[in-house]
């Protein structure tokens, strides 16, 4: 009887073994999907990351050209406007002949023309980049 009652014993703490170990192999099969999403998850941020950081390296290199840009445009602006003012200037000469004056007007109106096609040029660049302007090549 005593043995009897041992081996019921073993019997009933064996099933309890095999339950539990039913529900640790049922924990580590969640377990190991939840690392695989956390895998998934990571490597998704580690996409995000390298995209946004060849969008910071655009950006940037974006900001240079325009930076080129502006100060290539302010040198070809001043160019024809100091010409305008330099020779606006020696137009005050009161001992200049009339063929001169009209070389030095002829010489600002050039230089006028000039720096206003390199505005209007720079306006549809302006535009063009804003969506307002459509580039057609043919």
């Amino acid at each position: 009887m005593v043995k009897m009652k041992k081996s019921n014993e073993l019997i009933i703490a064996n099933k309890e073994l095999a339950f539990q170990n039913e529900e640790k192999e049922k924990r580590v099969a969640e377990l190991i999907i939840a690392n695989k999403e956390l895998i998934f998850q990571n490597e998704e941020k580690e996409k995000r990351a390298a995209e946004l950081t060849i969008a910071k390296e655009h950006a940037e290199e974006s900001d240079r050209l325009k930076s080129a840009f502006l100060a290539n445009m302010s040198h070809e602006i001043r160019t024809p406007m100091n010409g305008i003012l330099g020779f606006a200037e020696m137009l005050k000469e009161p001992k200049l002949t009339g063929e001169e004056q009209q070389e030095y007007i002829s010489i600002i109106e050039k230089s006028g023309a000039r720096m206003l096609n390199i505005i209007n040029d720079i306006v549809d660049i302006s535009k063009i980049e804003s969506g307002l302007m459509i580039v057609i090549l043919k």
